[in-house]
């Protein structure tokens, strides 16, 4: 979807040296995903995007922010640099631990009208664990709350 008019566009890129950046132009990205998250407004149809390319090694965390209406999603996806020619690289979240999560829902807040496309979550330590049970895997996105138009 086409951002509203009151659309928030945070930007996150991996290689920005710190988290000093507003956020609101590829230019002024946030370094990290928690100070792009901090951005974020509920109730409103804001979008993070991240760096196409890029790779994080942290989570969103517990995400309980919530788009506008079906219409107007909150929208987590990426970006890519005017003029970037060939296929996308998406950005990868490598999920921290054996068993963490790369975005969760948990707890009694509902999300309401979310999109995220276009990322890539890896458990970074699931491969190759010795001793790993099932269940041990990674998630890269996990709901275990009330939810609804989540894409």
């Amino acid at each position: 979807p086409t951002p509203s008019s009151d659309s928030r566009i945070v930007y996150v890129n991996n290689l920005m040296p710190n988290d000093n950046g507003n956020g609101l132009t590829p230019a002024t990205a946030k370094r990290t995903l928690a100070a792009a998250k901090n951005l974020m407004r509920s109730g409103y149809p804001d979008r993070m995007l991240l760096k196409e390319g890029g790779v994080w090694y942290e989570s969103f965390g517990n995400w309980t922010l919530s788009g506008r209406k079906k219409a107007e999603p909150m929208v987590i996806s990426y970006y890519r640099d005017p003029g970037a020619t060939g296929g996308v690289t998406r950005p990868r979240i490598n999920v921290p631990g054996q068993t963490g999560t790369g975005l969760g829902m948990w707890g009694n807040t509902a999300v309401k009208h979310l999109t995220i496309y276009g990322l890539d979550f890896y458990g970074q330590n699931w491969a190759g664990v010795p001793g790993a049970q099932y269940g041990d895997a990674a998630a890269g996105i996990a709901i275990h709350a009330p939810t609804e138009n989540i894409n």
